[in-house]
């Protein structure tokens, strides 16, 4: 697959010009105060694209940051080219590759024009207006962890992506339709047939098969929200188990789920002392997870629970997490914007 998948960085201003004049199929989407463009050359093409933009579909005029559209060339009989407004390109003949990389050039657009947001690597979920975050690294289980929590009393705010609030230090919403694993679909939605979830499956970028569910069929919709807890998933066991995180480790974790396509050094500024916040504000803890369908009865106490536990170790954590704020401002002050146009964020 790798070597039938060309990524083209050089800007072509011709393949642009062709975009512009063959891609007439035009949607509109808009999320977290952006509307942007996908055109399409085919109906086919704009077809597929649908079902994973379907909550940030554009019904109306909106006075937000405007992106520069995003172009797909081409059906599934000639295969795809993906083209951003630059002219750089990626062609492919499978359509899950072609727009992997149309997502993430989305993403890319969307985190450098909105200023006032630090996106994060992570689920999220809220209960009783408090947000709980549920940063993981790809494959570890956000998508179909999120997907748990909303079937059990939760509000959904996004499977992939929290985008926080620098003014506010709030989780926004970010309700795509949630990629789910097949197994999750089974054991979580009454043997595949709930509300909302498509009849077709589809290959992930790990040949793994997945399902969309769009949650405005099947869940509860949460609003902008308060960080209460922030919940580390490290991977899975037999059983589900919840365990203390310091303010420091949380802090490291939290970071390095961070999406930085900003270059300012006031907004790497804001980020930082954003995220310090969070973290000292929130209830820090580490997750592995069990069985599907087992791990909601382990954080249903959360909500209510004060999220400042006593340690013993409070000046000590203090004393670390301060130190590690100004260590990762250094880091993040040296540290290159996020690139996509050659690489993917896949499901969690």
């Amino acid at each position: 697959m790798a070597e039938a998948t060309r990524v083209r960085n050089n800007p072509d201003l011709e393949l642009l010009s062709t975009c512009r004049e063959r891609c007439i199929h035009q949607d509109r989407y808009r999320v977290v105060g952006a509307s942007f463009s996908i055109c399409c050359e085919s109906e086919e093409a704009a077809e597929r694209i649908r079902p994973f933009l379907a909550t940030f579909w554009q019904d109306q005029p909106l006075n937000e940051v405007s992106l520069a559209p995003l172009y797909v060339l081409g059906d599934g009989r000639r295969g795809y080219r993906v083209v951003n407004c630059a002219g750089r390109s990626i062609q492919s003949p499978w359509w899950q590759v072609a727009f992997s990389y149309l997502f993430s050039m989305m993403h890319a657009q969307l985190w450098s024009a909105s200023a006032r947001l630090l996106p994060l690597h992570s689920a999220a979920v809220s209960i009783g207006g408090q947000g709980l975050l549920l940063p993981g690294d790809s494959g570890q289980g956000k998508s179909t962890l999120a997907l748990e929590l909303a079937i059990h009393g939760c509000d959904y705010l996004s499977d992939e992506f929290a985008p926080i609030c620098l003014s506010t230090g709030q989780v926004l919403p970010y309700p795509r339709p949630l990629q789910i694993s097949q197994e999750a679909a089974s054991l979580l939605l009454d043997g595949l047939v709930a509300p909302g979830l498509s009849e077709a499956a589809f290959l992930d970028d790990e040949g793994a098969e997945r399902r969309l569910l769009d949650p405005r069929a099947a869940l509860s919709l949460g609003e902008a929200a308060p960080v209460r807890h922030i919940i580390v998933l490290e991977g899975f066991a037999e059983n589900a188990s919840l365990a203390h995180l310091s303010k420091a480790e949380a802090l490291g974790r939290l970071s390095a789920s961070a999406i930085v396509y900003q270059t300012s050094a006031a907004w790497k500024k804001a980020a930082v002392k954003t995220l310090t916040n969070l973290v000292e504000n929130a209830g820090c803890h580490a997750l592995r997870l069990g069985p599907i369908g087992a791990n909601h009865a382990v954080l249903k106490d959360l909500a209510s629970s004060d999220p400042q536990e006593t340690t013993g170790r409070e000046a000590e954590e203090r004393e670390e997490l301060k130190l590690l704020a100004s260590r990762i401002q250094e880091l993040l002050s040296s540290r290159e914007p996020c690139d996509v146009r050659t690489s993917r964020v896949r499901g969690g």
